[in-house]
């Protein structure tokens, strides 16, 4: 299992996992422990042009037709963008990064979520060619029941309704994508807890024992 970072600079930190299991949470956690010392990035790409084709293929109602071959080169051009324009630029200064999901989501989300598995080969001969300069130190996989984070994701006036099975065995292509996904790069794997704060300190337990200082 490949654990370590290998890195002696500012940090690029990805956090994953399944829906609702409370990567945007930990994020602004983490903003607010370290301060102006790191740079907190969404799951959204916020960059330029690329963030207005999203906003318009979101908005389409041939997004559900689209075929999967033209969706898989927008996603890494997305996260290509951001890393260049983002990313890149904060690290060049010195200050480390925390990202939502990154690659993972395409792998995850895209490729088993979505099922697309046909892509899982080609998704790490692309991740080859795109993080040549720059990859994620480390990945942070914040362990959820799929059903419990669905749950956490509705409101408080939905909790009594059955989950919808498809969206229930959505995440659970989610989870087994990150499963595969997670061996393949330096991660650790974050218990599941009610108590947010909990989490939150045990990811910066790990930081500091991979060598994150800020």
């Amino acid at each position: 299992m490949n654990t370590e970072s290998n890195r002696a600079g500012p940090f690029f930190i990805v956090l994953c996992g399944v829906p609702g299991a409370g990567k945007t949470t930990q994020l602004q956690a983490l903003k607010q422990h370290f301060g102006e010392a790191v740079v907190v990035s969404n799951d959204i790409p916020a960059t330029s042009f690329l963030e207005e084709i999203w906003e318009l293929l979101l908005q389409s109602p041939r997004l559900k037709s689209t075929d999967a071959r033209t969706l898989f080169p927008l996603l890494w051009a997305s996260w290509n963008d951001h890393l260049h324009r983002k990313v890149k630029p904060a690290l060049a200064s010195g200050r480390s990064v925390f990202c939502e999901s990154f690659d993972s989501s395409i792998f995850a989300y895209f490729v088993f979520g979505q099922m697309n598995q046909s892509f899982k080969d080609l998704f790490w001969l692309e991740r080859q060619q795109y993080y040549r300069e720059i990859c994620p130190d480390h990945y942070f996989f914040l362990e959820t029941e799929p059903t419990v984070g669905l749950r956490r994701k509705q409101t408080s006036a939905e909790r009594v309704l059955p989950l919808p099975l498809s969206e229930t065995d959505y995440a659970y292509r989610v989870q087994s994508g990150l499963k595969l996904f997670l061996p393949q790069v330096p991660h650790t794997v974050i218990a599941e807890s009610t108590v947010p704060e909990l989490v939150t300190v045990a990811i910066v337990n790990r930081l500091r024992e991979i060598g994150f200082k800020v």
